[in-house]
């Protein structure tokens, strides 16, 4: 929450006879997304621990060689989580251990948006076989600029209402804030993720516009 107080208010000082009116106000815009999020992976299984986790490194090796061949930085990616996982199965209500399951999961930042459907497919023709979802998002650089586009939105919005309200009681609204409280930030959610069933050909890949919204609080001084 950030405070805002105007530093220069020689002229709007409240006199006699003047009273306080706070308004919110709120404003939005939509935004194409500047960047996708693939989040897929590999999951091996073997009776054996140390085969389990070889097959899956060379299945993942793969995975990375493809999506180099098609422009992907390692800057562009990122490991999500990677886990070693005993697997049981159970019959007659007995536990029978069966071996282990090795899962490692990247996360792929695509910055050309063009490139997703090919990324996607490039990464499944090799070998992931974990496909969780790809959502879309915006950059720190694009989620800000539009954020601040959003405040003074909101800062119309409630400039629009304080004049309104001053004329309907016949006063004189005082045109300078004395206080502008922030109610927001531009860390917005993320747009829903768009899952996927099938692994077989590159999807049809179609951006979501992201919501931006900026809240303020605003105080101004009111007369006769």
């Amino acid at each position: 929450m950030v405070y805002f107080s105007h530093p220069n208010l020689l002229r709007n000082q409240p006199q006699p006879g003047h009273h306080k009116l706070e308004v919110e106000g709120v404003g939005s815009i939509s935004v194409k997304p500047d960047i996708a999020i693939i989040t897929l992976g590999v999951i091996t299984e073997s009776e054996n621990v140390q085969n389990a986790q070889t097959q899956n490194t060379m299945k993942m090796n793969k995975v990375l060689q493809a999506l180099d061949e098609v422009g992907v930085n390692q800057e562009q990616i990122q490991t999500l989580t990677f886990t070693i996982q005993p697997i049981y199965q159970y019959v007659d209500g007995e536990q029978i251990f069966k071996g282990y399951k090795v899962q490692h999961i990247l996360e792929i930042t695509v910055t050309d948006l063009s490139q997703t459907g090919e990324i996607y497919q490039a990464a499944i023709s090799v070998g992931a076989n974990i496909v969780d979802n790809i959502r879309y998002d915006l950059s720190d650089k694009m989620k800000e600029k539009s954020y601040q586009q959003a405040l003074i939105l909101a800062l119309n919005q409630a400039t629009l209402k304080a004049q309104t309200i001053t004329h309907s009681l016949g006063v004189s609204l005082l045109p300078i804030p004395i206080k502008i409280t922030e109610n927001s930030s531009p860390h917005t959610a993320k747009s829903s993720p768009i899952h996927y069933s099938s692994m077989e050909t590159a999807p049809p890949i179609q951006e979501r516009d992201i919501k931006i919204e900026a809240t303020l609080d605003v105080l101004y001084y009111y007369g006769q």
